[in-house]
């Protein structure tokens, strides 16, 4: 009787969910000048423009034009408008830079799986570490089998999703590691492991008797034994000697498999620079730095390729992802979706002038798309209804 529940359970759990709402974020610049006196009418869209991006909205056309990257967001609007909205482009897959789902990623991917297969370029995923503490806003206490059980069947859909030439990053600590690359093994193939150097050490930890961890490991594998590879080089800082005083030639220094070693190297957390205006104000998100994304982002995928997170945390892999002008898609199950992820990107395509902001020379611009699927819990919900 109990297996017969688990596997009613199960099959539960693995059936296709349905979409239960889809929202659509543009900049102004995007939207159809014969609907701007709607959006001009609408006080909750013009309450968060107020919000977000700290402006005096004039009802006037000529402040949409002086405003090009202020962003437009359906929920504030009727289906009707939506979908006027949405008949102006002719191809609206082509039209859209990322998606964000907010849903459990097993069920996310399964819903993915015919899209995307064959088609993304990168995945990236920062899985919880599993450390056995409650002092993140996401479960990061399982038993080992629990953990490499869920890790498995996320794998298993994320091998079909990549393309031939493409590659998986995949960020963690001591607490799973070699049990994560045994995992890996079964999937992909095996190209380097990444050590970063999180930064320098201070404060009460450094005060302990034992040897101070310092480091994550991200590990590098491929779908096939040619992914695609663009090296990557750190430009030589301004009077820079080898050697015997040797001015280097070339591109710059090649990068390592030791990020964050050397002087020439400055990949610090933003968890260690405690100063940096990144951070979107969430202590029980261990955010990553967008610099760290753009190396990999950059080594592994070029102009229009499609970039995956689907345990999205706060959102770099979707902001680094647009500002370097690729496709993406994150996925992010946790209540902060909301609040951190879908903020976040609105303030990117706004124009945010933080991270690789300055290098890439980026102004903001862009058009997602959001959706929420229905949940494991909601299809209980219903059956009992």
């Amino acid at each position: 009787f109990l297996a017969q529940v688990e596997d009613f359970q199960k099959r539960l759990f693995e059936k296709k969910k349905f979409v239960i709402r889809t929202e659509y974020c543009l900049t102004i610049d995007r939207v159809p000048e014969a609907l701007w006196d709607e959006v001009l009418r609408n006080e909750a869209q013009l309450d968060e423009w107020r919000e977000l991006y700290g402006v005096n909205p004039q009802p006037t056309k000529e402040f949409l034009r002086q405003h090009p990257t202020l962003v437009v967001d359906t929920r504030h609007f009727s289906e009707d408008f939506k979908w006027r909205l949405l008949a102006h482009f002719d191809d609206l897959d082509e039209a859209l830079d990322g998606v964000l789902i907010k849903s459990e990623n097993f069920q996310a991917l399964n819903l993915l799986l015919e899209k995307y297969r064959g088609k993304v370029k990168c995945i990236y995923i920062d899985p919880p570490f599993n450390t056995g503490r409650d002092e993140f806003i996401y479960k990061d206490r399982y038993q080992h089998s629990s953990w490499l059980t869920m890790m498995s069947d996320r794998l298993s859909i994320a091998h079909p999703l990549l393309s031939e030439d493409g590659s998986i990053y995949v960020h963690i600590d001591y607490n799973e590691k070699e049990r994560l690359r045994l995992l890996l093994d079964q999937f992909f193939i095996y190209q380097t492991e990444i050590i970063w150097r999180i930064g320098w050490v201070s404060g009460y930890k450094s005060a302990a008797e034992k040897y101070i961890r310092n480091h994550d490991t991200i590990y590098y594998y491929s779908k096939s034994d040619k992914p695609l590879f663009n090296k990557y080089y750190i430009p030589y800082p301004e009077g820079y000697k080898r050697r015997g005083a040797k001015q280097p030639q070339g591109p710059g220094y090649p990068l390592e498999d030791t990020w964050n070693c050397s002087e020439i190297d400055q990949l610090n957390s933003i968890q260690i620079m405690s100063f940096s205006k990144e951070k979107v104000g969430v202590e029980q998100l261990s955010q990553k730095n967008e610099n760290l994304l753009e190396r990999i982002i950059k080594t592994s995928t070029n102009e229009h390729d499609l970039v995956m997170d689907y345990f999205l945390g706060s959102g770099t892999t979707c902001a680094v992802a647009q500002k370097m002008r690729r496709k993406w898609c994150g996925i992010e199950m946790a209540d902060y979706f909301d609040s951190v992820v879908l903020i976040r990107m609105k303030r990117v395509l706004y124009g945010d002038k933080y991270g690789i902001s300055q290098q890439y020379n980026w102004r903001g611009g862009g058009f997602f798309k959001y959706l929420y699927l229905e949940q494991y819990e909601d299809t209980l919900n219903n059956l009992e209804l």
